[in-house]
């Protein structure tokens, strides 16, 4: 009767086989499952610009930051979509006053000369549920890059 045991082993196997796309086996990706993103996608984009402009509103510094690099981006598929972001900050020219940028894009403000740069690598959680048009920053963490 060894000959049941190896049935049972084959008709388990020849399941799996057929429930393998349902389960994520064929690298199909699965519903809250992180997943590197390209740098490039629209929404890591619009993720980015998001924390970016809430760092900047919440930090105390002189001038604004914007995002000199993305150095990777993940996503996972919540009630919307979570982006996991480590961005590279560094310090631009642009003052932080009254004014504040009006409708200038902060990418247009030049750097700071070298020798007073700070440049900041940053990890964010940022959650967007566009059919709500919410947008929260969920977590950063900041600390100054010797690079």
């Amino acid at each position: 009767m060894p000959s049941s045991g190896v049935g049972v082993w084959l008709a388990a196997l020849w399941l799996l086989l057929l429930a393998g796309p349902g389960l994520g086996l064929r690298g199909e990706r699965l519903a809250g499952g992180l997943q590197e993103v390209p740098i490039s996608d629209p929404g890591v984009q619009a993720a980015v610009r998001f924390a970016v402009d809430a760092y900047n509103r919440a930090s105390n510094s002189l001038h604004y930051c914007r995002a000199e690099q993305v150095l990777r981006a993940r996503s996972q598929v919540v009630a919307g979509m979570k982006y996991y972001l480590t961005v590279q900050l560094v310090t631009t020219q642009c003052r932080k006053n009254g004014a504040g940028l009006g409708n200038r894009d902060i990418s247009t403000c030049p750097l700071l000369p070298a020798s007073e740069q700070r440049k900041l690598l940053c990890e964010f959680q940022v959650w967007s549920r566009p059919w709500l048009n919410q947008t929260q920053l969920l977590s950063q963490n900041c600390s100054v890059s010797d690079s």
